[in-house]
């Protein structure tokens, strides 16, 4: 199973890729087209569960809107993250249908 480990800012290249040990190709194909379409190939100093993600400046896909480009660089590590709001607390004034409570 291939999975997420860690992530970083690699040294700067001209072009955008994934990279994938010897076996992870299925899955770096799919992380390839949900990155609109970028190429992919396989570097045999990965791990075989092992998947790279290396952005460059000719990156267009998801998120590029967003300075997700090697000239603007962004972590990905949920470490670095202010946590996520949890969910709203229920309203004193919810709607009571025959007495019972709404439920949201």
């Amino acid at each position: 199973m291939t999975r997420w480990t860690s992530c970083g800012n690699a040294a700067e290249r001209d072009t955008s890729r994934v990279t994938f040990g010897p076996g992870a190709d299925t899955a770096a194909s799919y992380v390839a087209e949900l990155l609109d379409g970028l190429p992919a190939a396989e570097d045999d100093g990965l791990d075989s569960d092992e998947i790279r993600v290396l952005l460059a400046d000719d990156y267009e896909g998801p998120g590029a809107a967003q300075g997700f480009s090697a000239s603007d660089p962004l972590s990905l590590h949920p470490d670095s993250h202010a946590p996520l709001a949890g969910p709203s607390a229920p309203s004193d004034d919810a709607i009571t249908p025959e007495g019972i409570p709404c439920v949201n």
